[in-house]
Formats: structure tokens, C-alpha cells, sequence
């Protein structure tokens, strides 16, 4: 199943936490994760499958060739899939495998997620 999400507000960014309160990005936060439940939840609908919860393949797609950390992205982008998995009813423990991509299209900014 392929589901596609906006890239990650700036505010999930561990590099911008910098020892904020975690309420300061509270709502961006669940936000992000309920906006990703319920993409996936109709993705879902659109493509009804069966789920096999052992690889997540995340495609982070950026409008620039600025340079950017992946781990940072990953991090980045934990509410989302929270809420993905929520969607699906288990816990994002499950994956034993992840693959992350990061690609440049001018103009285009979002993250794919593939399971």
C-alpha cells in the first residue's frame, strides 16, 4: 500500500525543539498524526488489501537540492506514522525493517510511505 502525506511541519524537527517544552509542538504534533490517520484511512478505503506489517519504505521528496539529514526526517515525521499505523490498528513496533529514500523534484514537497 502506498500512501502519500505533505512533508513534516518545520516544528517536528528535532533540530528546532532545542529544549522547548514538548507543548510547544503539541499541536503540530497531533495534528500531524491525526491528518495521517485519516489519509491512510482512505487510502485504505480506496485500495482495500491485506497488510503485512514488516517494512516501511518512506520516500521523502524535497523541492530543493538543500542538503538534509535523514535521520532528521525520520524523526521528523513520528507522529505521522503513529497515526498511518493507528489507522491500521497496531503499533509502529512491528516493523523490523525500514528503508529511507530521499529524492529532489522542483516544486514538489511529500513524503510516500509504502508498506
Amino acid at each position: 500500500m502506498i500512501i502519500e502525506f505533505d512533508l513534516p511541519d518545520k516544528k517536528l524537527s528535532p533540530n528546532n525543539k532545542n529544549g522547548k517544552h514538548y507543548q510547544a509542538y503539541r499541536a503540530a504534533k497531533d495534528k500531524a498524526k491525526e491528518t495521517a490517520r485519516l489519509l491512510t484511512l482512505a487510502a485504505w478505503h480506496r485500495n482495500p488489501q491485506n497488510i503485512y506489517v514488516e517494512t516501511l519504505s518512506i520516500t521523502f521528496i524535497y523541492p530543493t537540492l538543500h542538503n538534509r539529514d535523514l535521520d532528521n526526517a525520520v524523526a521528523s515525521c513520528k507522529a505521522h506514522i503513529d497515526g498511518m499505523c493507528s489507522a491500521f490498528g497496531f503499533d509502529d513496533g512491528k516493523f523490523t525493517t525500514m528503508i529511507l529514500k530521499k529524492e529532489y523534484q522542483k516544486g514538489v514537497s511529500k513524503m510516500i510511505f509504502e508498506i
